[in-house]
C-alpha cells in the first residue's frame, strides 16, 4: 500500500483453510478484532472470489473493481445490483486430472452477467479468451496455444532441459505462412529456437534457425583461470561469440563479480567494488584504435581479455572514461560522477549526479552539475517534500523544479476515499490553489477519467449510461474509446476507438470527430502470426468493423 495508507486486506477462508474471498478497502471508524471478519462497515474497493474443485484446484475467479461513484460499505457487488455496485471480470480455469493448468478462458465482463463455469474448455472466440497448454509423457510442457490460435512447441532433452521452442508450430512443411491481400508471404512460421548445454548443464550454444541465411549461433564459453581472473571456476561465463563472431569477454574477482569486460569493438570495461560488494568505478581501460580518447588507448587489454569483431567499427566518444559512485552512510547511492580519466585521481569531472535524503530514506533532492562537479549551492535541483511522519504518513506532498515552480501532490479532503487510501486525487500548481488534474479512479488504483480544468477538457473512459459506464474499456479491460471532451459544454474535442483481436493486438482506430471535420485519421493494421505489424494503412472513415476479439 502507499505510504500511509489506511487500506488493509481481509480474507475469508473455508473449512479446508483455503482463502475464498480476498478485499482490500478501509474503514477510518477504526478495526476491533471482533471486527475483522466482517466488512459491513468497511468501504470496500476490489475484491476477488475464488471457487476450488474437490481436488483443490482453483478453476473459477471473479475479480470486483469498485465504481468511482459506488456508495455505501460492505462487500462489493456487480452493475445493476445493490450498492455498492462493481466491475466483474471473470476467469474460469481448467485443471487436468493431475492438477496441471490444461486451459485458462478468459471471459472478461462477461456481457456483465454472472459466470457459469461451463464443465468443458469452451472454445476461443471474440467473447472467451482461451489459453491452452499440453502436456508430454514425461509431464514436461509440450505446446502452448494462445487465444488466437498460435501455437508453440517445446522439446526438452532426458535432463530435463529445454532444447527447442518452435513459435508459431505448423504440422506441415511449409517454412513460411502467405498472407492476403498481394502481400508477400511471412517467414513466421515455425520460428525455431535450439539450445546445447554442456556437461555442466550450462547453455552452450543458443542457435536461431533460419534458412535464409543459414542458422545464427552464439556460443557460450565457461571457466576461468587464475592467470586472467581472480578465481578459477568452471560455472562463470567466460565469453560469448556471436553469429557475426563478435566475442565478449568477462574477468571475474574472488566474489565472482564481473570485474572486466571487454565487447567486440575492443573496448574495455574495468570494474571496481567496495568492501560491501557495491559498485563503486566503470573505468575504460581500452578503446578502438580510431576511438577520440585521450590518454587511455595504450593500458591495453588484460590476459584472457581480448575481443575481435567482423567487419569495421565505429569510434567511440572518449569524453567520459570513467564513472564512479558513492554511496551515503546508510547505503544508499550518493554520487554517480563522470570523469575523463579512467584512473582514479586523475582527470577531471565531466558532470555530476547527487542524491540527498530524508530521515524515512526517501529521495529528497537530486541535483545534477553538467560540467564539472556538483555544487550544492548552485547546482540545478529537484526537491521531493513528503509528509512528516506525524500523522502516520511520509506521502509525498510536492516537487519542486530547478526554476523554483512547485507541483503540489492533493489527496483530497481529510478522510475521504482518496485520502485514506494514499491516492493522489490532484495535481495543484505554484499558487495551491489551481488545479491542473483531477483524477478519477476504478477500483483501487485504476484511472478512467482525468479532468484538466485550467482548459475545461477532460479525457474519460466512462462514456456510457448503463448499468456498466465504462464504455471507455472492452469486455477485456483494453481501451476502446478514449474520449477528451470540454467539461463546460460536453462536446467532443477527439474520441479514438479501437479494436483488437484475440491476441490483443490493436487492428483498427477510428477517429469520428476528425472523420466529421474530414480530417484522415482513421486506420487498420494487420499483423503475421507472430504479431508483427504487417501493414498499416489509412482510411478517411471506418464505418463498420466486423470481427475481432
Amino acid at each position: 500500500m502507499p505510504a500511509g495508507s489506511s487500506a488493509f486486506a481481509k480474507f475469508v477462508y473455508d473449512n479446508l483453510g483455503r482463502a475464498v474471498t480476498r478485499r482490500v478497502g478501509y474503514d477510518l471508524s477504526g478495526e476491533t478484532y471482533s471486527q475483522a471478519s466482517s466488512v459491513a462497515n468497511d468501504t470496500i474497493m476490489e475484491q476477488v472470489e475464488t471457487t476450488y474443485d474437490e481436488a483443490g484446484n482453483a478453476i473459477q475467479a471473479a475479480s470486483r473493481q469498485r465504481f468511482h461513484n459506488a456508495t455505501g460499505s460492505g462487500p462489493l457487488t456487480a452493475p445493476g445490483g445493490a450498492q455498492p455496485v462493481a466491475r466483474v471480470t471473470y476467469v474460469a480455469a481448467y485443471p487436468d486430472a493431475v492438477g496441471r493448468s490444461q486451459a485458462v478462458a478468459d471471459y472478461g465482463t462477461n456481457g456483465d452477467l454472472a459466470l457459469v463455469r461451463s464443465a468443458t474448455i469452451p472454445a476461443s472466440s471474440a467473447t472467451v479468451h482461451v489459453a491452452s497448454t499440453s502436456y508430454a509423457n514425461d509431464g514436461t510442457v509440450s505446446q502452448t496455444i494462445d487465444p488466437a490460435g498460435t501455437v508453440t512447441a517445446y522439446t526438452v532433452d532426458q535432463a530435463g532441459r529445454q532444447t527447442q521452442v518452435v513459435e508459431n508450430y505448423r504440422a506441415a512443411s511449409s517454412s513460411s505462412s502467405s498472407s492476403s491481400g498481394g502481400l508477400p508471404s511471412s517467414d513466421d512460421t515455425n520460428v525455431t529456437t535450439q539450445w546445447t548445454y554442456n556437461a555442466d548443464s550450462l547453455v552452450a550454444t543458443l542457435t536461431a534457425v533460419n534458412a535464409e541465411t543459414g542458422n545464427q549461433t552464439t556460443t557460450y564459453g565457461y571457466g576461468t583461470t587464475l592467470a586472467a581472473s581472480d578465481i578459477a571456476r568452471n560455472d562463470l561465463l567466460a565469453s560469448m561469440t556471436y553469429p557475426d563472431m563478435g566475442v565478449v569477454v568477462y574477468l571475474y574477482n574472488r566474489q565472482g563479480q564481473v570485474k572486466q569486460f571487454a565487447d567486440q569493438r575492443g573496448v574495455v570495461h574495468a570494474y571496481s567494488f567496495d568492501l560491501l560488494g557495491r559498485l563503486t568505478q566503470d573505468a575504460v581501460t581500452s578503446f578502438i584504435a580510431s576511438s577520440s580518447s585521450s590518454g587511455s588507448s595504450g593500458t591495453g587489454n588484460s590476459s584472457g581479455s581480448s575481443s575481435s569483431s567482423s567487419g569495421s567499427t565505429s569510434p567511440v566518444d572518449g569524453t567520459v572514461q570513467r564513472i564512479g559512485r558513492t554511496y551515503e552512510v546508510r547505503g544508499m547511492l550518493q554520487n554517480v560522477t563522470s570523469y575523463s580519466s579512467p584512473v582514479v585521481g586523475q582527470g577531471s569531472v565531466v558532470n555530476d549526479v547527487q542524491f540527498a535524503y530524508n530521515t524515512f530514506s526517501q529521495l529528497s533532492t537530486e541535483y545534477q552539475e553538467h560540467s564539472g562537479a556538483v555544487n550544492t549551492s548552485t547546482s540545478a535541483n529537484v526537491q521531493y517534500a513528503y509528509a512528516n511522519g506525524s500523522t502516520n504518513t511520509v506521502r509525498p506532498t510536492s516537487v519542486t523544479y530547478p526554476n523554483g515552480r512547485v507541483l503540489n501532490y492533493n489527496y483530497a479532503m481529510s478522510g475521504g476515499m482518496d485520502d485514506a487510501l494514499s491516492r493522489i486525487a490532484s495535481l495543484i500548481d505554484n499558487d495551491g490553489v489551481t488545479h491542473l488534474a483531477d483524477y478519477t479512479r476504478l477500483g483501487l488504483a485504476s484511472i478512467v477519467q482525468t479532468a484538466y480544468p485550467q482548459p475545461s477538457l477532460a479525457y474519460s473512459l466512462i462514456n456510457g449510461s448503463g448499468a456498466d459506464p465504462y464504455s471507455g474499456l472492452d469486455q477485456f479491460d483494453r481501451v476502446a474509446d478514449c474520449r477528451w471532451f470540454n467539461t463546460g459544454t460536453n462536446a467532443d474535442v477527439e474520441r479514438v476507438r479501437h479494436g483488437y483481436d484475440l491476441a490483443g493486438n490493436r487492428l483498427w482506430r477510428s477517429c469520428p470527430v476528425a472523420a466529421a471535420a474530414g480530417v484522415n485519421l482513421d486506420e487498420l493494421y494487420l499483423y503475421w502470426d507472430l504479431n508483427q505489424t504487417r501493414t498499416h494503412s489509412e482510411f478517411n472513415e471506418i464505418t463498420a468493423i466486423s470481427g475481432g476479439g
